[in-house]
């Protein structure tokens, strides 16, 4: 039971953090899972009272239940169970089943993140429905799509919003850069934001160098 508990966490730290700050740790008990938040991996002002360390578990907490489905087992989840202890995220019970879904556990490993512009192709039926497979037995979650283009072009003002924040605010500015890493060395050191990740053009290298410093 012991490798199947620990193969269910291997899948769930694949999930995404914040800075790459990974602010969790485990703790097993039979065939129980304690999950636990550690406030003090990440520290940005965008992690304002742990809402962003959240949002990382509940991605934890996905991949999670995706393995546990590929795996034949079922995970019971209680979200938030001591109202005593906050940073004990959920508590998941895992029991053998007799069922089988492996419909997304694999895009777990093989999930990346680039810069690159994404291609205008409409999603295909069958690649929606696995989407919305991956949401099924979570009542409380809702998966929603769009395709209008005005909508799209909408949400990337948003997201680009965000760059322009960083770039004026001093304080977030400082953040950011004191957590770059500009070597795999580094990186390997102390995990954080890794300057090969936003795929620069060389002439932009040499610039995001210089905008380091805030004046």
């Amino acid at each position: 039971m012991d490798t199947i508990l620990k193969k269910i966490i291997e899948a769930g730290i694949q999930a995404p953090s914040g800075e790459n700050s990974q602010p969790w740790h485990f703790k097993i008990e039979k065939n129980k899972i304690y999950i636990y938040n550690d406030p003090t991996m990440d520290t940005s002002p965008y992690n304002y009272k742990q809402h962003s360390a959240l949002i990382t578990h509940g991605c934890l907490i996905e991949n999670m239940l995706l393995a546990a489905r590929a795996l034949q087992y079922s995970a019971d989840f209680k979200i938030l169970p001591d109202k005593n202890d906050k940073n004990l995220i959920a508590i998941a019970t895992i029991n053998p089943a007799n069922n089988s879904v492996a419909d997304l556990y694999k895009s777990i490993w093989q999930r990346c993140t680039n810069r690159k512009a994404y291609k205008s192709i409409p999603l295909e039926p069958k690649h929606r429905q696995t989407l919305l497979n991956g949401v099924l037995d979570l009542r409380q979650a809702t998966i929603k799509f769009t395709e209008d283009k005005d909508s799209i072009k909408t949400l990337a003002a948003v997201g680009a919003t965000n760059e322009e924040i960083v770039f004026e605010n001093k304080e977030l500015h400082t953040f950011l850069f004191k957590h770059n890493n500009w070597s795999k060395e580094e990186e390997q050191r102390n995990p954080g934001f890794y300057i090969e990740t936003l795929e620069l053009p060389p002439p932009i290298k040499m610039l995001f160098k210089i905008i380091k410093f805030w004046p």
